[in-house]
């Protein structure tokens, strides 16, 4: 008697791999996009309540030119470890336009995030609220 699998049970094995993979694959990449959109909006927040605490320090607003990566945002808000931002699937900007407003910005992923000093968040341009 000859041991092994026959090209039958081969085949069905592939399709079978197949199947699972058309099915999970889509589900894992959706599962990644929204995590990394909650890791920037979670840094979003970050940045916003840095800022409230360097404006109530200082009476204005960081970066009043425009803070164009993680590092420059960290910069801008004193360095140190009072936030810990890393440029990554989303890049991170801020621009305060004047000693009372400012906007950051997570560049990247499914859709551009944005709050502002209100508390008003964008994604994409449109009105949203993160969960």
């Amino acid at each position: 008697m000859k041991k092994g699998f026959t090209m039958l049970e081969v085949l069905t094995c592939l399709v079978i791999i197949g199947a699972l993979a058309g099915i999970l694959l889509p589900r894992f990449t959706t599962t990644t996009a929204k995590t990394n959109q909650r890791l920037a909006e979670s840094n979003l927040r970050a940045i916003r309540m840095a800022q409230k605490m360097f404006y109530a320090r200082n009476g204005l607003y960081a970066c009043s030119s425009a803070c164009a990566n993680a590092a420059a945002i960290q910069t801008g808000l004193g360095g140190g470890d009072s936030i810990n931002l890393k440029d990554g699937t989303y890049v991170y900007s801020m621009l305060s336009s004047d000693a009372t407003h400012f906007t950051a910005t997570a560049t990247g992923g499914s859709a551009n995030l944005t709050v502002n000093q209100d508390n008003a968040w964008t994604k994409g341009g449109v009105a949203y609220t993160p969960s």
